[in-house]
């Protein structure tokens, strides 16, 4: 076997379950909490997925704790104003309970004069996944009483970071079988394929940053090949219009994004 095949063998076997997958193939781990469930690509194999992950693990995420001052006044410039937030909208999820900021998004620095300090930390993260086209960074404010029900990502190959800024008393986070918490200035890192549901049941509202990074089992020729298959414009809109069908998590600042018909030149390679 050639390094090459070594290096994508992996890969091969997911584009292989890609081209069989189907929309019949959504809910097939959707009853046993203790598996992901993505709910829109196939598992990408080998890697070890579970529920929470060890900050200690990932030394380099450190950083955020070390900057949390910078984070936390750039975050609360922001809800000093809630108009600054974008309304995520899920089913049974009262409208303009939960809002989002984005940072950057697809390799495009936007709203960078906001918080040039939280876009600098985090795009100096490495493993950070933020090229591929559903790599999220964010600012996430939930107000009190809100209860966003169980849902999964898109895929396996991500973990979600979230670094608590403002964490008023009653926030949790079911991930799989177990219930976590947030605390100001410290980071809670889990896998967003498996099921998981938010509450607020306190008085204020709580706001995070979150943000992605590849996970930790994947080999760096095949983030290359995930972030150059997702960036193709062509690739992205049909899942787009997928979800549209599929889903009403759909959001309207990542249509925008979809439309821009943005395509990473470094990637093109992949497409002569």
């Amino acid at each position: 076997m050639s390094k090459s095949d070594a290096d994508f063998g992996r890969m091969k076997l997911f584009l292989q379950s890609l081209e069989k997958y189907t929309d019949k193939n959504l809910d097939y781990n959707e009853n046993n909490k203790n598996l992901p469930a993505p709910r829109l690509l196939p598992l990408f194999p080998g890697l070890e997925n579970k529920f929470v992950h060890r900050i200690n693990d990932f030394p380099y995420l450190k950083i955020l704790e070390k900057e949390f001052s910078k984070i936390e006044q750039e975050a609360l410039s922001l809800e000093s104003n809630e108009s600054h937030f974008l309304n995520f909208h899920l089913k049974n999820l009262k409208p303009g309970a939960w809002g989002i900021y984005p940072l950057p998004s697809v390799d495009e620095n936007i709203n960078v004069k906001f918080f040039p300090n939280t876009v600098k930390i985090v795009s100096e993260i490495p493993n950070r996944c933020l090229l591929y086209s559903w790599g999220n960074a964010v600012f996430s404010a939930l107000n009190p009483g809100a209860h966003i029900p169980e849902h999964y990502s898109l895929d396996n190959f991500r973990l979600r970071c979230m670094l608590g800024v403002i964490v008023p008393e009653g926030c949790e986070m079911r991930v799989g079988t177990i219930n976590t918490f947030w605390e100001r200035g410290k980071i809670l890192l889990f896998e967003d394929s498996f099921e998981h549901e938010v509450w607020n049941r306190g008085s204020g509202r709580r706001i995070i940053l979150i943000f992605d990074i590849w996970h930790p089992d994947l080999k760096p020729l095949e983030i290359e090949a995930l972030i150059a298959g997702f960036a193709y414009p062509k690739v992205r809109e049909v899942i787009y219009k997928f979800l549209q069908g599929k889903t009403a998590e759909y959001d309207a600042f990542l249509t925008s994004v979809s439309e821009k018909n943005i395509f990473l030149s470094n990637h093109s390679k992949y497409w002569n």
